[in-house]
């Protein structure tokens, strides 16, 4: 207010650069992981569409991600450059909030400065960051009144992204066609709710695997204790750095009991009487928000990707439609809000730092002492380790479990870690030229083969993700 545009452009400007730069920073210093290096192996060694498909069988998402990841997995390029792809997603997320969001400029600066836009869905590479980029331009389309084909193309592609997203948008589509107001036209609706539907096949696994939804876990309170505390870890999300896993936990839930369980609860809550929301923004966000709650309720997962939706679902209904609290609290309102996204933001702070003073994962610096080598074949010893070395080297790896070279997981039958017997007859398969032996640290290679002469390369550990911490053994034939 008051300011001259000349001033405010280079406000904005520099803004969105601080946001860019810091998803740089932190996407500079972050090491793929199984889960990330997972979806580029598999696109990448996926050698024909119905190849990809059969592949994508037991996923648990739809494909608009990993699609996007086809051209540059097809091209040869390197595995970092869908990091790039990732952060220039983010980037453009932060962009849309400071040029287009409707909100004080305070508001704008610690959304993009807050823990979800620049670190977990900026750093690590999955489908998240491109459903809350559709999501939040759907939002800015609904606020400029521009409600028509473009919208509903977005809608279509939102609902493609993942499980929360096609949640979200087949209830609101549901909600709108309720709405005489808000009503789109009939071929729109069902075009949309088709891309849902399309959408949940794609996401409904194929085989009975570990994560499948049952709906017997609503009648235990181990579930709805769980919820609790992602949503306490989604709006207090300053990581613990005790926790086993520091990126996915919260100081307020260290220890577990009613502060840990409720908080959130509370919180959002809090966020339903007090966001400032027409009667149908309360309605798509409460909506919107149990439709996200619901996959971690039916489903054993707990992290805090899953719940972090509400928060910008938050967003986007206020974004789309504003309108008065319903708790009416001039003062106190804005100051809680304010304090949330400044949490938010001293969350993105610490995590950042701690991915500069400790890996978190050291997928890579394990990679770079296998390319220091010759090129021979490389056993893991572990299926934790197979995706992302295979994503930085480039080409698949042996997994004694299954008996075969691979690269991504298969979820069905179960993963587990081979046992010694299955190690050694993999190593003896490659006992005339020689191999690489990734195994946990502290551990040895089995008895080897006559002739064999193992060469410690080097352990590397100390990183978040405990299950990447490696021993590297170089296993050559005696000359």
């Amino acid at each position: 207010r008051g300011m001259k545009p000349g001033h405010r452009l280079t406000r904005d400007l520099l803004t969105w650069a601080i946001a860019t730069l810091w998803i740089g920073l932190n996407v500079g210093v972050h090491a793929l992981w199984l889960d990330e290096a997972h979806a580029w192996c598999l696109v990448r060694d996926s050698v024909s569409l119905t190849d990809f498909a059969a592949n994508m069988a037991n996923e648990g998402h739809p494909w608009l991600w990993h699609a996007m990841l086809f051209p540059l997995a097809h091209l040869g390029a390197p595995a970092w450059s869908m990091q790039v792809l990732h952060a220039v997603i983010a980037s453009a997320t932060c962009a849309l909030i400071v040029y287009r969001a409707p909100f004080p400029y305070i508001v704008r600066l610690l959304l993009v400065c807050g823990y979800f836009l620049v670190f977990e869905y900026a750093a690590l590479s999955r489908n998240y960051a491109i459903g809350v980029l559709l999501l939040l331009l759907a939002a800015d389309l609904v606020h400029r009144g521009r409600k028509g084909v473009g919208y509903t193309v977005v809608l279509v592609l939102l609902a493609q992204t993942h499980l929360w997203a096609a949640s979200v948008v087949a209830v609101w589509a549901l909600l709108a066609a309720a709405f005489p107001g808000d009503r789109p036209p009939v071929g729109r609706t069902i075009l949309v709710l088709l891309s849902c539907s399309i959408a949940f096949l794609a996401i409904l696994p194929q085989d009975q695997v570990a994560y499948a939804p049952d709906a017997s876990r609503l009648m235990e309170s181990a579930p709805w204790e769980a919820l609790g505390r992602q949503l306490t870890k989604v709006f207090v999300p300053i990581p613990d750095g005790q926790a086993l896993q520091p990126w996915n936990s919260s100081l307020l839930t260290r220890n577990e009991g009613p502060v840990a369980n409720w908080t959130g609860y509370l919180i959002w809550l809090v966020l339903v009487l007090t966001l400032p929301l027409s009667a149908r923004g309360r309605i798509r966000f409460v909506a919107g928000s149990l439709a996200v709650m619901a996959f971690p309720l039916l489903a054993p997962f707990e992290a805090i990707r899953y719940a972090g939706p509400v928060l910008l679902l938050a967003v986007a209904v206020c974004w789309s439609y504003p309108g008065k609290a319903w708790l009416h609290l001039p003062r106190l309102a804005p100051a809680m809000l304010l304090t949330l996204l400044v949490v938010q933001v001293v969350a993105a702070v610490r995590i950042s730092w701690m991915c500069i003073e400790r890996p978190f994962s050291m997928a890579r610096q394990v990679s770079l002492a296998i390319e220091a080598g010759p090129d021979l074949p490389v056993v893991v010893a572990g299926y934790d380790a197979g995706a992302s070395l295979s994503a930085y080297l480039g080409r698949p790896v042996h997994y004694p479990e299954r008996g075969t070279f691979g690269s991504f997981c298969i979820w069905y039958p179960r993963p587990f870690d081979p046992t010694g017997e299955q190690v050694g007859q993999a190593i003896l398969t490659h006992a005339e030229t020689g191999c690489f032996l990734v195994t946990d640290p502290g551990e040895t290679p089995p008895a080897l083969p006559q002739g064999l002469h193992p060469t410690h390369l080097g352990t590397f550990a100390g990183g978040m993700l405990a299950g990447e911490d490696h021993a590297v053994f170089l296993l050559r034939p005696v000359p």
